[in-house]
């Protein structure tokens, strides 16, 4: 009797809670614009509107483009299908103009959430009367004509439509970031406050919405932009923000979980209340970083190795209000435990142990963004540790077999003892069994390029080009000191002209005095070059011929940002020089009959960027400094190492692919590829993946452990 009583009293309950449960979701709807008082004559306006809005504030002009917008021509360069939109609307039904036309995404593939900035504590005006005023200033202030987000959802928990247009509208809400996006922002600042636990649940009952709507899986990985993400990122995951706010960002971890376990009424738990025992040291750290500069991450806060590992991470710093000066200081450092090992690039290669602060490597003038890097090793015992960065809070779980001596000795490099060096910066642990890490991190090895050469046709179009060039270029047999050369194709020949006077023709090679050329004609990012730029007459067409050391082409290479993990731009620099020293060797001829190796398309033969893409990517220099001269062979010769971006969660064999007597063949059978499950295949799906290089870095695998999963039974040797 009594059992029956318990089994009855606890059916109540259950039934008392899912009807709560249930009850409480039911709540949940989306209120129109008509009904929160959006004023529509605001969207039409006489002129066209911008087509790609930020939500940020206004960047300072300087006249050279600022990093994210770097970052943004790189992005559209290599990734144009996702900038494509399905269709464009311009005027409304009654044929007036929209202020902000109505473009439409073809796919929506990442739900970001923001916060609004503003604290709602205190603030006494209704959620409506709020959402009003932040229409107003998008609309109106900043003169865009409609609001940026797709959604707002206040403190009560009630959920506002906000860019009108319907489904897969583009809004405005992430910079260079909006097709294929929808943006929620919560109000509040969630820096300073918490969000409301109802306000959570408001959000994970609109994510799961969404993500019916646009067949999202919100527990799988997509690919956006080169970068592998979960379908529910934060603001800052995409670009240097603290949006959405400590609280919140802290959080979107558990609204992932809830939404894709079916709970969405479940609350979430706040991190720490941040600054609750406050110090003088510390208050000094929070005007440095609130008043003179901002410091967020680059990727991943969430780090996971081997104990005694090592992972590289960056983190952007942008001055607001005053110059950052050489050697001052970004932020303080505290480490849950003493022996977790961090050290800062001074300049790509050098490095300096961090103790309790981290340094601007280089002055950073006002309204200027720059990366840091630093070098992060895990405790050398197991468990979860964290380490803090000013307001970034890194999680380091440690586990696994200590890394130690190198005990697997088949994939390493056959190279010479200095060569080996690479393997201490590799973050891999494999170190050789004569030397000790002692030795290693006490005699740097400095790159010096070997003198094999490689050549590479430009996709420059023209019969005439300008060369801006520095004092003491060689032009031919002659030495210009002049800054401007010009070439232009008479018949079958080339002719270089300075100022009209003809300095040569015929096949005419140019070799800068400062050891780069500018192609002034180009209208590129990449026209910038090392090395000797060639100028001759192919199959009746004018070709430029860029001529350099095979180390400084593969550090032009544009395939790995450095938005990427390490580890995988190891990887890849390694498969890369592979691929390209295949194609030097005259038997195997890439373009037959050609003065040319290769070029510089990435459907042809490789992505190139020259001195630009360097500039921009010094981690990427880094990593190529790192495996100098490394290739991958069998039986001595040199593999050819073909790698692609995307598969469906196994690789294909050459047969599939099509290619037929492909070198190697039992290297490249089909591989399971679980990182990049669910993922559209894009490339030929033959090699090394992008996306399941990136998944195996982002696990702690070093490059050479990446390599040998895709190339097996094959060794790295110096070329």
């Amino acid at each position: 009797m009594r059992l029956k009583r318990l089994l009855f009293t606890a059916s109540v309950i259950v039934l008392i809670f899912g009807f709560a449960t249930e009850s409480e979701a039911s709540r949940f709807r989306i209120i129109s614009r008509n009904q929160w008082g959006a004023n529509e004559s605001v969207l039409i306006d006489g002129r066209m509107g911008q087509t790609e809005i930020n939500l940020d504030e206004d960047e300072e002009y300087t006249g050279t483009p600022s990093e994210r917008a770097k970052k943004c021509i790189y992005d559209k360069e290599n990734y144009p299908h996702e900038f494509e939109t399905s269709r464009t609307i311009t005027h409304d039904k009654r044929g007036r103009v929209l202020k902000w036309p109505q473009r439409y995404s073809k796919e929506v593939k990442l739900i970001v959430v923001h916060h609004t900035a503003m604290e709602v504590s205190g603030d006494k005006r209704s959620g409506k009367e709020r959402m009003q005023a932040i229409y107003q200033y998008h609309a109106v202030k900043k003169g865009w004509g409609d609001i940026g987000y797709h959604y707002v959802v206040d403190e009560k928990g009630q959920i506002y439509e906000g860019r009108a247009g319907g489904k897969n509208v583009v809004g405005g809400h992430a910079y260079c970031a909006n097709v294929g996006t929808i943006g929620i922002a919560l109000m509040g600042n969630f820096e300073e406050e918490r969000p409301s636990q109802i306000q959570m649940k408001a959000l994970q009952w609109l994510v799961d919405e969404i993500s019916k709507k646009y067949d999202i899986d919100v527990g799988k990985r997509i690919q956006y932009h080169g970068k592998n993400y979960y379908p529910i990122i934060g603001h800052g995951d995409l670009m240097g923000t603290a949006c959405p706010g400590y609280y919140l960002r802290e959080t979107l971890r558990q609204v992932r979980r809830n939404v894709k376990s079916g709970k969405i009424m479940q609350a979430v738990r706040f991190p720490k209340t941040k600054g609750a025992t406050i110090t003088r040291r510390e208050i000094t750290s929070w005007f440095t970083s609130t008043l003179e500069n901002t410091l967020t991450p680059v990727g991943s806060i969430d780090l996971t190795g081997r104990p005694g590992s090592q992972q590289r991470i960056s983190m952007l710093i942008r001055a607001n209000n005053n110059s950052v000066q050489r050697r001052g200081r970004v932020a303080d450092v505290v480490r849950s435990v003493n022996n977790i090992g961090l050290w800062q690039y001074l300049d790509g290669e050098r490095k300096m142990r961090v103790r309790r602060e981290i340094i601007m490597p280089e002055r950073l003038n006002k309204g200027n963004t720059t990366t840091i890097d630093l070098l992060v090793q895990l405790p050398r015992q197991a468990g979860i540790y964290t380490l803090k960065i000013g307001d970034t809070i890194y999680t380091l779980q440690s586990k696994g077999r200590e890394v130690g001596e190198a005990k697997d000795t088949s994939y390493q490099s056959k190279v010479d003892l200095s060569s080996q060096t690479h393997l201490l910066q590799s973050d891999s642990g494999l170190l050789p069994e004569r030397v000790t890490r002692r030795t290693l991190s006490t005699n740097p090895v400095s790159r010096k390029s070997e003198s094999t050469e490689i050549r590479i046709r430009l996709s420059y179009e023209g019969s005439t080009a300008i060369l801006n060039v520095a004092r003491n270029t060689k032009v031919g047999n002659l030495t210009s000191n002049r800054l401007r050369i010009d070439l232009k194709k008479e018949g079958q020949n080339c002719v270089a002209n300075e100022y009209g006077q003809e300095l040569a023709r015929g096949i005419v090679r140019i070799t800068p005095g400062n050891g780069i050329t500018k192609i002034g004609s180009w209208d590129t990012a990449s026209n910038s070059f090392r090395g000797v730029i060639e100028c001759r007459v192919v199959d009746d067409e004018l070709v430029l011929i860029n001529e350099l050391p095979l180390e400084d082409y593969i550090a032009g290479l544009a395939e790995e940002p450095d938005t990427e993990p390490y580890e995988k731009q190891r990887a890849f620099a390694i498969a890369a020089r592979s691929y390209a020293a295949h194609y030097m060797s005259p038997d195997n001829r890439k373009f037959p009959g050609k003065p040319y190796d290769g070029d510089d398309t990435p459907f042809r033969f490789q992505k190139y960027g020259g001195v630009n893409f360097e500039k921009m990517n010094p981690r990427w220099v880094q990593a190529t400094k790192s495996t100098e001269n490394l290739v991958i062979k069998k039986g001595g010769e040199i593999v050819k190492t073909p790698y692609f971006s995307t598969d469906d969660g196994k690789t294909k064999s050459p047969l599939e692919a099509g290619w037929i007597n492909f070198p190697f063949m039992e290297i490249f059978y089909p591989k399971n590829d679980p990182w990049c499950e669910g993922m559209e295949p894009r490339g030929h799906g033959v090699g090394m993946s992008g996306c399941g290089s990136e998944g195996q870095a982002e696990e702690g695998k070093s490059a050479e452990e990446i390599l040998r999963y895709y190339y097996p039974d094959t060794i790295i040797e110096k070329f």
